[in-house]
């Protein structure tokens, strides 16, 4: 296996050329460093394998630079997620104007909230044109409906309705669960 980084060593017609080069495909070098006029092979050697270690260490640096800027940029935006999630509708709706992901959560809640909504009708037996109409009345009917149902606090009043009957549902399934898992023993 080729190795990514070497010095290569030319003789020319004043002496020799040392270079520190970088494989950078099967095929092709670049050339990172290079100086000439060395009087004799060894000393273009001891140069570029100076020249080299030179090399490794200040890119070594570099990368560790730019793995703590992305470990940085990735922690900046899970804290900002997270304090997002944390808002809620009628906050998002009020930051959607200045944060381009405050509007992008909204509209993910907001379309989120309405499929929950028509299932929550269809699960009652309500038609299926009954249960788009039911969500389009209670979330609004497209982005600007809802935004404005946000910003009155309406939509965090039927974000906590769903909220708690599906967590009323769920504690109602495991509960039916547990009795028929007492049944079967």
């Amino acid at each position: 296996m080729p190795k990514k980084y070497g010095v290569t060593i030319q003789k020319m017609a004043d002496g020799f050329i040392a270079r520190v080069v970088r494989r950078r495909t099967s095929r092709g070098m670049t050339v990172e460093r290079e100086k000439g006029g060395f009087p004799d092979h060894a000393a273009a050697v001891a140069w570029g394998e100076v020249e080299l270690a030179g090399y490794l260490a200040d890119r070594q640096i570099r990368n560790d630079c730019r793995k703590k800027d992305r470990r940085e940029a990735r922690e900046r935006r899970r804290e900002r997620a997270a304090w997002l999630a944390a808002q809620t509708l009628r906050e998002l709706a009020e930051l959607s104007g200045s944060h381009p992901d405050a509007a992008d959560l909204l509209k993910d809640c907001a379309d989120i909230l309405w499929s929950e909504v028509a299932f929550r009708a269809l699960k009652r037996g309500e038609t299926e044109d009954a249960a788009v109409t039911l969500a389009d009345t209670v979330v609004g009917k497209n982005l600007t409906q809802r935004l404005a149902k946000a910003v009155s606090g309406d939509l965090d009043h039927v974000h906590e309705a769903v909220t708690d009957m599906a967590l009323a549902n769920a504690a109602r399934l495991a509960q039916d669960r547990l009795a028929g898992e007492g049944r079967h023993t």
